[in-house]
């Protein structure tokens, strides 16, 4: 079967300027990959149509299986049907009602699993996809561990980052759910640009920050949806990180709805990546002439009854301050 003709449009986003939205514009600059332009709304294009790609002739399959936070399963849904596949998807019930309804207009098939449910337990979401995907025809993709993931990111955001802002890039900040971006882009950078420096964006309750600097930690409830974690999938490589920054669901508000003000409708992960780089810029000299570069990760098509609602964000978005970081950062031991 021949490709879909919406394959050629993904990727290729454009970057734009955020540093007139800081509040100290001296420390650097602050620009973002707009991967909400994506067709389908988010950057999960790129690593579902290379995970498409790299499967080969369907043969026996004919059902794909995937655990989402609502993006990936989109993709998945638009990209997969147009090559003839039934998509099942199984997803948490914290996702907004949005998400849900957007995957079902698409054409998937979807599992709600309780949100309260454990990781690795029968009842999570994850471990309710690969059950699924064990059954006669079917397959699961298992974005958390596939290198597909990763590989799409390497191979292709990454090289786009690097052309698009001249060759220059001091730090990169990035959120992680899967981490397919931040270890592809970051293992990118590695070989192209040794001197960049790799910033996880974590939600406050998220356990990947604490596992950058090698404590374990209970993931504890926070709102932002699609990044951060109870646990530390498997694509996470905490050497490729160099510095955290922890965001509370507050300061991801405050960023997101300044965003949107400013004419991009982006979603909640969005909110994490600029809050967190502009953090990470207030803390560099004046004048430094820094490059900062971040990612707007979805479109805030998929948050209009939650994020981007004024009263469901008064009744659940609470300031929680973090209390285990130096000013919401942890750092690793600089090298000897």
């Amino acid at each position: 079967m021949s490709e879909p003709p919406v394959f050629p449009l993904v990727g290729s986003t454009p970057v734009v300027d955020l540093t007139g939205l800081l509040p100290d514009a001296r420390r650097g600059r602050l620009l973002a990959k707009c991967e909400h332009l994506n067709p389908t709304g988010s950057i999960k294009d790129r690593p579902v149509r290379r995970m498409l790609r790299d499967l080969g002739p369907a043969g026996a399959t004919h059902t794909l299986v995937e655990a989402t936070g609502g993006n990936t399963g989109l993709s998945l849904a638009l990209m997969g049907r147009a090559l003839g596949y039934r998509v099942v998807l199984t997803m948490s019930s914290k996702m907004g009602p949005e998400k849900v309804r957007m995957l079902r207009a698409a054409g998937a098939e979807v599992e709600i699993c309780p949100v309260e449910a454990e990781p690795g337990s029968a009842e999570h979401f994850i471990e309710r996809a690969r059950r699924r995907g064990r059954a006669p025809g079917c397959l699961y993709l298992n974005q958390f561990e596939n290198a597909s993931n990763w590989r799409a990111h390497h191979d292709e955001t990454g090289p786009e980052i690097v052309a698009d802002v001249g060759g220059r890039i001091d730090s990169f900040v990035c959120a992680a759910g899967t981490s397919g971006t931040l270890t592809g882009v970051a293992r990118w950078l590695r070989r192209s640009s040794p001197g960049t420096r790799v910033v996880l964006a974590d939600p406050h309750g998220s356990v990947l920050a604490p596992a950058v600097v090698g404590r374990s930690a209970v993931g504890e409830p926070y709102l932002a949806e699609g990044i951060g974690g109870d646990f530390v999938p498997p694509l996470f490589d905490p050497s490729l990180v160099d510095e955290s920054v922890v965001v509370t669901d507050a300061d991801a508000l405050r960023w997101q709805r300044r965003l949107v003000r400013a004419g991009l409708f982006v979603g909640s992960s969005s909110g994490v990546n600029v809050a967190a780089a502009a953090d990470h810029l207030s803390r560099q000299p004046p004048d430094d002439e820094r490059v900062v570069v971040t990612l707007l990760c979805d479109s805030g098509d998929r948050y209009v009854s939650t994020w981007l609602d004024d009263a469901w964000t008064a009744e659940h978005v609470i300031d929680r301050r973090t209390t285990d970081t130096t000013g919401g950062r942890l750092c690793k031991a600089a090298a000897p």
